[in-house]
């Protein structure tokens, strides 16, 4: 007869193996839980800027003992263009009739007309449709060289057309490429502090590259197809134009209320008269300098000196024609403003309290 023992054990086996089997779903629920608040966590991370204008308003809040406003943010703005813009219109389409196809020189023009009307062909992002029409083109002019005279009239006719065609093709591909929009309209996307741009905007000068004007009459190559793409993915992953935008409107949105908040309490400290008050100027002057001067200050040059660099750019693009132009002059305007009536209130309290800006 087996013992108390031995069935006590046998009885905690089957209880701690039916236990196991009803906590491994919660476990993974739990654990999956877990895993969805940090991913939460960290996608409603706040933008560097942000987190230190706020660590910016606290010390000083800190300092003059009196509870500051919750900064407000500004609206999250459309990630995408109101509409598909098409500044040149629609250009005649460029048919041609099957035996024209077959009574075409042997110019390399026939593989590249194919190819257009393969499934793939009829699929083509922006990017692709654009390389493709240049090839069209390109072929055409060399088939042009080719023939009689009597026929050129008729193909200068197409030429015209489909030169048209490549320009259109060419806007379709600024304004309603994926890897474009994404950079110029996506809403969450902000500096980081280490964030260094030259290399983004000289790819956006490099775009030009490809231009109707810069590829006109210029043999393509393979080569010019894969450096289009991996541009425009470049362009794509670091949203220069997004970032400018969304930190621009974060600190026109966010630094007037500080200023507003030091005008109203900083002009209740007797400076000249009251000695706590005078040790309070001073810790107020550290924490200028220590948070505007070495941090919000410098990346706010960097913001607008790649403003300046991008928007030349922009210009030469034609996006500075159209309403959703994502650099506009009024916003830098104001973004300017901010900075300049912040430090203005500053300079009106370091002369009033006979404090140097730098200690």
């Amino acid at each position: 007869m087996k013992s108390v023992e031995h069935w006590s054990s046998v009885s905690a086996q089957i209880t701690n193996r039916f236990i196991r089997k009803q906590k491994a779903p919660t476990f993974i629920r739990l654990t999956a839980l877990a895993c969805l608040w940090l991913g939460l966590a960290a996608c409603t991370q706040k933008p560097w800027l942000h987190s230190t204008l706020e660590d910016y308003q606290s010390r000083l809040a800190n300092i003059l003992e009196i509870e500051p406003p919750s900064l407000i943010t500004p609206n999250i703005i459309s990630t995408t263009p109101k509409q598909v813009f098409s500044p040149q219109g629609s250009a005649e389409p460029l048919n041609i009739k099957l035996r024209e196809f077959y009574n075409l020189p042997e110019c390399g023009i026939k593989p590249i007309i194919a190819e257009r009307n393969t499934t793939l062909g009829k699929l083509q992002a922006p990017s692709q449709r654009y390389l493709y029409e240049v090839r069209l083109l390109a072929a055409l002019y060399r088939c042009m060289m080719m023939v009689d005279d009597e026929p050129q009239q008729e193909q200068r006719s197409i030429i015209n057309r489909k030169e048209q065609v490549v320009v259109q093709s060419w806007h379709n591909l600024l304004y309603n490429s994926d890897e474009i929009n994404s950079a110029r309209f996506s809403s969450s996307t902000h500096f980081d502090e280490q964030e260094d741009h030259r290399s983004a905007i000289q790819n956006w000068q490099s775009l030009l590259r490809f231009s109707p004007e810069e590829l006109k009459g210029k043999r393509f190559q393979l080569s010019d197809a894969n450096s289009l793409e991996t541009l425009l993915q470049s362009i794509s992953k670091f949203k220069t134009p997004a970032k400018l935008r969304n930190d621009m409107r974060l600190l026109i949105s966010t630094l007037p209320q500080i200023t507003i908040y030091l005008e109203t309490n900083m002009t209740q400290l007797n400076c000249l008269t009251n000695p706590g008050d005078k040790i309070k100027a001073e810790y107020l002057r550290n924490v200028f300098n220590l948070f505007f001067i070495q941090e919000i200050q410098p990346q706010a040059g960097k913001i607008n000196d790649w403003y300046f660099q991008l928007s030349v750019t922009f210009e030469e693009l034609g996006f500075t024609e159209h309403e959703d132009n994502t650099l506009n002059k009024s916003l830098h305007n104001d973004f300017v403003s901010s900075i300049k009536d912040h430090v203005a209130q500053w300079q009106v309290f370091f002369e009033r309290c006979d404090i140097v800006p730098r200690n």
